[in-house]
Parts: C-alpha cells; structure tokens; sequence
C-alpha cells in the first residue's frame, strides 16, 4: 500500500483512500491500466508475428513457390528489356492459380 500526496493539502494519503482524512478532497488514483494493455498488444502482436512465421518456414511449397516467384521476375525483366511487357501475363495466371497470391 503507497502513499501519494494529497493535491489540496499536500499530506501523504493512502492510495486506496477515496478522500484526505485532512482536508476531505477526492485522492487521485495513479492510471495504471494503460501501461498492461500496451505490454499484452505487444505480446499478442509479437505472438500473431511468430505464428506467421512458424507457418511460412513451415510450408512444403515455399522453395517450389519462391523459384516460381523468381522465375516470373526474370521473366519480368526480359520482357521489359524486349518490349513485351504482356509476354508474362501466363505465367502471372498460373502463380495465381496455383499459390493463391500474387508473385
């Protein structure tokens, strides 16, 4: 149990006091329900964050999905130098397809 400095009469009061037993004034409570909150968002975000990872590192198309991925930036790449910037539009459809996502 603390005490806290009464703001009317500037006498120490119990911070589980609803007044100053001297001069009858309202005590004010420290606010502590802002720091807990903040600590457990960081704990779920940091939790939601490993989550993720632990099912992507664990995902058995991620080398397949990533050389896929690659392979359609090359592509990308090529077109652009040829002047063909539709010539990976298949290769777009089918990642799509087959991932569910964009490369």
């Amino acid at each position: 149990m603390a005490l806290v400095g009464c703001a009317e009469c500037g006498k120490e009061v119990s911070e589980r006091a609803s007044q100053c037993p001297s001069c009858g004034a309202p005590v004010k409570r420290p606010a502590s329900g802002a720091g807990g909150l903040l600590k457990w968002g960081a704990v779920v975000l940091v939790g939601v964050i490993g989550l993720y990872w632990l099912i992507e590192a664990n995902d058995p198309t991620r080398e397949q999905r990533l050389m896929d991925r690659e392979a359609y930036q090359l592509c990308q790449k090529m077109a652009v130098s040829t002047g063909n910037p539709g010539a990976c539009e298949g290769m777009r459809k089918d990642y799509w397809a087959k991932y569910n996502r964009e490369p």
